[in-house]
């Protein structure tokens, strides 16, 4: 796998590493088929994830695993009327279902908003109000799920809010039983239809970090303007952007 995008993986110093390293990544590059569903193919039972908590619960994820779930849950969000360049936040903490729904929307182009568990009413109205987000997938905290019940009438752009482990509550959609209605197979798209993803955040009225992941690394850019719109095209890559976090200053 490695081969397929790196020249060289081994350096005699530092300098020799700083001159020559260098990624071949396809102007349509996305780790979703590229990577995770490139190592199904290729090594079908090879461990991609390995996840345990604090209550002694384990599971073991292959890429072949990780690969037909998000087919799953790319077909489960596009039948909601998600679509490239639309945003979701995540509310995950370190639950499995981060990695799969994470994968499925990169295949969607969709843009990946991670947020913390301390984010309150405010915090969440704000966010979804300013990036348009469409969607909320969350972990089964009381805290966050009854913030997140009191934002939702401030942001009317909120069309639907999911709930993992399998859990039920009135107003929610539960993630693990929806996307198990639908196929694991995704076509990947072409031409016009490849997942370019851009933000658009017009409207933010704070300075912001932002952290940006590409696929090929990480940028991060000090926003100071009252209105802003980032672009791909920043940051060199066709690829839709993940923003790990977001650092009010």
């Amino acid at each position: 796998m490695l081969e397929k995008f790196l020249p060289r993986i081994e350096f005699d110093s530092y300098e020799d590493f700083k001159e020559n390293y260098k990624v071949n990544a396809p102007e349509d590059f996305n780790f979703a088929y590229d990577i995770v569903d490139a190592w199904a193919k290729e090594e079908p039972d090879k461990r991609a994830l390995l996840w345990c908590n604090d209550h002694d619960e384990e599971r073991t994820f292959t890429f072949t695993d990780i690969s037909k779930m998000s087919n799953q849950v790319a077909n489960m969000f596009r039948a909601k009327g998600l679509k490239k360049g639309d945003v979701v936040m995540l509310i995950l903490r370190r639950r499995w279902e981060y990695w799969i729904t994470a994968t499925g929307l990169m295949k969607l182009g969709v843009i990946i908003v991670p947020g913390t568990l301390q984010l309150t009413k405010k915090d969440i109205a704000y966010r979804a109000n300013a990036a348009s987000i469409k969607a909320f997938v969350c972990v089964d905290d009381e805290y966050v799920l009854q913030q997140m019940e009191l934002a939702r009438p401030e942001a009317p752009c909120i069309e639907n809010v999911f709930i993992v482990d399998n859990k039920e509550r009135e107003g929610w959609i539960n993630f693990n039983a929806e996307i198990a209605k639908y196929p694991d197979t995704f076509e990947r798209p072409t031409d016009d239809q490849r997942t370019v993803g851009e933000l658009d955040a017009d409207g933010l009225l704070v300075k912001a970090r932002y952290i940006l992941h590409t696929g090929q690394g990480e940028q991060t850019a000090v926003i100071e303007r009252k209105q802003m719109r980032l672009f791909n095209g920043i940051i060199g890559h066709k690829n839709p952007p993940i923003i790990l976090s977001i650092d009010y200053m």
